[in-house]
């Protein structure tokens, strides 16, 4: 297994969110108080605890929730035909308001774009269940037409039809399939990268987190101005999960010893 470590450097980027801002002016008031209470450093954990909390709601139920449905209008076809050319035929039918729905998303390459958009792609086209027979280790176009008309998909199952579409796409692009195991999380996902940013992609639940591996795997929370969710379902157990997931990410819970593969494309 490839330390994550090698890809610094090639894809850095990073963005500072509304919580982190507040804790540096929490800590400016802190250092600087010139009445000195026993319990401030408590007190200030509370605080940032209750701003990332409110956060994390607003994301989650409120309008930073996405709801995006251009790409439910070609479904039936993409399932029909099962080819990268009808996948991209929608991506560029797509692409300028799937783009608008996220300012990180600007600055990233198409290639990137396009990764977040199969991600969307790979969450609607079959339920979550079972991917039995499922050809993880063939050819791209295998595993494509595959899971096109698969009835339903596990988070494997999910993960290796991103990665390789992606691949396939877009040769250049820098792509690992990463598995997770702790304590609150067991699961597949992608990452991908080149010189314009990095993403992380949970084709199970729609997240796409625009950030480096390296600095999620080191416990460095996400803020919430590099996560979008996208999530469109109605199954609650995998609801649960969701929410699991991205209260992992918001709190640094997912370190490089939680990696089970990195499986470089």
């Amino acid at each position: 297994m490839k330390k994550i470590s090698v890809l610094a450097g090639r894809c850095a980027g990073h963005l500072i969110s509304i919580t982190v801002a507040v804790m540096i002016s929490l800590l400016v008031v802190y250092f600087h108080s010139n009445t000195f209470r026993p319990n401030i450093d408590q007190e200030l954990k509370l605080a940032v605890s209750k701003i990332m909390a409110a956060e994390e709601l607003a994301a989650i139920y409120g309008p930073s929730k996405k709801r995006y449905e251009c790409i439910n209008a070609h479904l039936g076809r993409i399932r029909h035909e099962k080819t990268l050319v009808e996948l991209l035929r929608a991506w560029h039918s797509c692409r300028d308001s799937f783009v608008g729905t996220f300012g990180p998303f600007q600055k990233l390459s198409e290639g990137l774009q396009f990764g977040a958009f199969l991600t969307l792609v790979s969450s609607r086209v079959a339920p979550y269940g079972s991917s039995d027979g499922m050809p993880f280790n063939q050819a791209p176009s295998v595993i494509l037409k595959h899971v096109l008309g698969a009835k339903s998909l596990t988070c494997s199952g999910q993960s290796a039809f991103v990665a390789k579409t992606l691949k396939l796409a877009f040769p250049k692009l820098e792509i690992r399939q990463i598995g997770v195991i702790n304590n609150s999380i067991n699961h597949a996902m992608v990452y991908a990268c080149d010189s314009s940013g990095a993403v992380l992609l949970d084709p199970t639940t729609s997240i796409v987190v625009v950030s480096p591996l390296q600095d999620i795997l080191k416990g460095k929370p996400v803020g919430i101005s590099q996560m979008i969710d996208y999530y469109d379902g109605n199954d609650e157990l995998l609801e649960q999960f969701r929410r699991k997931l991205r209260g992992a990410l918001r709190n640094g819970g997912i370190r490089e010893s939680d990696l089970v593969y990195n499986k470089l494309l």
